[in-house]
């Protein structure tokens, strides 16, 4: 008579599928990475699927995250027009939010990069992938008129 090996192989599936299970959760004290949940000025999203337009010159830019973030590292921004050097400005954080406060308006009619370090920090360590944000403010962009020596 052949002896069954069901009880075995039962024994065997349940185990793996125990050893599969605690395995594939996360602990409750592991930092979980942080990620922007928005990006404004204004009202205006700036983190949306395409470029926003029209953006204020003069208005701040309110960066949210998906959890409170280090504020001994909430100030690793730069804020590029294309083809110029980076905008100066003041970031000021609170939980979840960081304020960026350029010193002076942004330039009219031109295209933005607003980068995200990834030295930014959750409170709890988690750590931020870099992201890049791209924008273009409002207005016409500033043309520099024929010289009258390049004039007919």
């Amino acid at each position: 008579m052949q002896k069954s090996n069901w009880g075995i192989y039962s024994l065997s599936t349940l185990l793996m599928a125990g050893a599969m299970f605690t395995s594939s959760c996360k602990k409750d004290d592991d930092p979980a990475s942080v990620m922007v949940s928005s990006a404004k000025s204004d009202a205006k999203e700036l983190a949306g699927a395409t470029a926003a337009e029209k953006v204020s010159v003069s208005a701040n830019i309110v960066v949210t995250f998906s959890k409170a973030i280090n504020a001994a590292t909430a100030s690793d921004f730069t804020l590029t027009p294309a083809g110029g050097t980076a905008a100066a400005f003041t970031v000021t954080s609170s939980g979840t939010t960081a304020t960026i406060d350029p010193t002076g308006d942004l330039l009219t009619g031109t295209s933005y990069t607003l980068a995200i370090k990834n030295t930014i920090k959750g409170t709890d360590g988690g750590a931020f992938a870099a992201k890049s944000i791209t924008f273009k403010t409002d207005g016409l962009t500033n043309v520099t008129p024929p010289q009258a020596a390049n004039q007919i």
